[in-house]
């Protein structure tokens, strides 16, 4: 008998496409543009990453000694983070750089990769000298629960508080003040 054994590691991939003010492709970040993220676990615990193109990047795995782990990863021309090499599981998107006038996510972005594994066997009805049924394997499907696997982030432009403390309040206490005591002098002089 002949014995084969094949070991298999499944990942998924992720893409988010970064939008301004809302979802249209006049909205996407023009040349130049571009935002920061960084890629958390479950814990919100930061995660090394990888880059493999403009704005491709997968996940760092500890045998990766000769490749450069980075802790953020930016924006691609087309607007697009893909991040590949991903395990099933919740992962946050934290935004540490966004363009100017706009304002960063509040707090982090949350996805999910949740992919279902099915394998399908056919039983011939025969049996291995030891008794066992044999199987012949069919098929795997695998079933994702967000089927594409792209998400959207927006982000809103930002305003400017106006300047408190500063000299220019002086004037106005200085020309109120004026005011109050010329009509107290009107009344009582």
């Amino acid at each position: 008998y002949t014995i084969s054994d094949e070991a298999r590691v499944y990942t998924y991939q992720y893409q988010i496409t970064k939008y301004k003010d809302s979802v249209a492709e006049a909205n996407k970040l023009k040349d130049g543009e571009s935002v920061e993220f960084q890629l958390l676990d479950t814990d919100k615990n930061p995660m090394k990453v990888v880059k493999l193109a403009e704005g491709e990047y997968r996940l760092a795995i500890d045998t990766d000694s000769d490749t450069v782990k980075l802790d953020k990863m930016v924006t691609n021309t087309n607007s697009t983070i893909l991040i590949r090499g991903l395990e099933n599981g919740t992962y946050y998107l934290k935004e540490t750089k966004t363009i100017a006038n706009y304002n960063l996510l509040s707090k982090p972005f949350e996805f999910k990769v949740e992919v279902t594994e099915t394998t399908r066997w056919t039983e011939d009805g025969s049996f291995t000298p030891n008794g066992s049924i044999v199987k012949t394997y069919q098929s795997t499907t695998y079933t994702p629960t967000d089927p594409t696997g792209i998400a959207t982030i927006i982000n809103k432009r930002g305003f400017v508080l106006p300047q408190t403390g500063g000299m220019g309040y002086l004037l106005f206490c200085a020309v109120g003040v004026a005011l109050i005591a010329g009509g107290a002098a009107l009344i009582f002089g």
